[in-house]
């Protein structure tokens, strides 16, 4: 049986990245090699999810970037009040999602599209985590 290994990078700051798409470009490529030496491949679907996101999204605050083996890039944002939302990108427009707001212990959970995520994160109340 495989382990699954996920390399993740801790984001550099809360701001919005300036250029969210050049901001990601030294990770990816970062974990493309990792992917590369454990056996697997970066999905580019996947990858350009990710890319379309962060493009569409341009006060998107910086995420912790992930590569589990399934080749599935995984954005992470977390707070010091434990709310939480990560985003795996599947490609083909869709996305699987966690969020998690720590007031009232609120979690929802599931698949969706690039703009309904969005839209779910807002109505969440998570919108200033992850700057959409």
């Amino acid at each position: 049986m495989a382990t699954t290994k996920i390399r993740a990078g801790r984001p550099l700051h809360d701001e919005p990245a300036p250029d969210p798409i050049r901001a990601y470009k030294d990770r990816i490529a970062e974990l493309r090699a990792y992917a590369a030496e454990d056996g697997f491949d970066l999905n580019p679907a996947s990858e350009g999810d990710f890319r379309a996101f962060a493009a569409a999204t341009p006060g998107m605050r910086r995420a912790m970037l992930a590569l589990p083996e399934e080749g599935n890039l995984s954005a992470n944002w977390r707070d010091a009040e434990s709310n939480r939302a990560s985003i795996e990108f599947l490609g083909g427009g869709k996305v699987e999602f966690v969020l998690r707001r720590s007031e009232g212990d609120a979690w929802d959970y599931g698949i969706d599209t690039l703009e309904g995520v969005k839209a779910r994160i807002s109505s969440f109340e998570l919108g200033s985590l992850v700057g959409v």
